[in-house]
């Protein structure tokens, strides 16, 4: 969230949690300007820190963005029973 006040200049954001029998599933999508997705690196930590949070978690860590087209984030982690 703090990325999306920061730099996005969103208009909307929607953040989703979604439980399945296997997973569980955050979603985060807003419309702001987006970005280069292969430019991640060169920024700061905070997507950094999502995805080394989702790993740890044994999840997975997916983000679909482009210049003026928003950005999607989702993490899937296993559930555990």
């Amino acid at each position: 969230m703090n990325n999306i006040l920061r730099h996005a200049h969103a208009k909307n954001v929607s953040i989703g949690l979604k439980q399945t029998r296997q997973n569980v599933i955050l979603t985060i999508t807003d419309d702001g300007r987006g970005f280069d997705i292969k430019k991640i690196d060169q920024g700061g930590l905070g997507l950094t820190n999502m995805k080394e949070r989702a790993i740890q978690a044994n999840g997975k860590y997916k983000i679909t963005s482009a210049p003026g087209a928003g950005t999607k984030i989702s993490v899937t982690v296993g559930r555990k029973e």
